[in-house]
């Protein structure tokens, strides 16, 4: 019985870290939306299907902590994009909502308790520089 009361800790601690992201995605994607309505060259246009494609992998696949990171990383890139343009103001949404996804995954998986329950972490998948793999 223990043992089903922390799987069950954990798993609810899982769906509620999903129901997080999931709200984070969202963002992602009514932000992006916005910003393909405003501005629909192809440079844009690349950097908005990225971030997406990115978006969508890290629903599909929460355990793999790489795909979030790169949802983060591709919002910088589009708000460094957008910056550029001169619009500050979806540069300064996207910001927002990057600093919201470092946080998140700054926090993810970690139930009541402080235990780690991740599966899979991007540390696992890092090559050393010099190193060959």
């Amino acid at each position: 019985m223990g043992q089903a009361g922390l799987l069950s800790e954990a798993s609810g601690s899982l769906n509620s870290t999903n129901n997080i992201w999931t709200r984070i995605i969202s963002d992602v994607i009514c932000i992006t939306s916005l910003v393909l309505q405003g501005h629909a060259n192809q440079q844009i246009i690349d950097r908005v299907t990225v971030v997406r494609g990115y978006a969508d992998l890290s629903v599909m696949y929460p355990n793999i902590a790489a795909y979030r990171q790169r949802v983060s990383a591709s919002l910088l890139s589009l708000s460094e994009t957008l910056r550029a343009y001169g619009n500050v103001t979806f540069a300064a949404q996207l910001n927002s909502i990057n600093d919201r996804c470092r946080k998140f995954d700054g926090s993810t998986f970690k139930t009541d308790n402080g235990r780690d329950v991740r599966r899979y972490h991007a540390e696992h998948y890092r090559v050393p520089q010099g190193n060959n793999a």
